[in-house]
């Protein structure tokens, strides 16, 4: 809820900084999205536990928000 409601309120501000590059709310949004989708694609359903083993680093982010997104856990 947090993540869709910043990227209604400021889509284009910065979410996350990474080696000097800014992600926007928008972009971190549709990259939260397609994770979702992919990972529903592939069998996740609600409630099942997704791990996510990454370094510090946009993708994390957005893998996070995607699992999230997809109404399973993060672990």
């Amino acid at each position: 809820f947090n993540l869709e409601v910043s990227a209604a309120r400021y889509p284009d501000k910065a979410a996350y900084r990474f080696l000097g590059r800014d992600l926007t709310y928008r972009q971190l949004k549709a990259d939260a999205e397609a994770v979702a989708g992919w990972l529903q694609a592939h069998g996740v359903a609600k409630g099942d536990r997704v791990a996510l083993f990454m370094q510090n680093c946009p993708q994390y982010v957005a893998a996070f928000y995607g699992i999230l997104r997809a109404d399973a856990v993060v672990v």
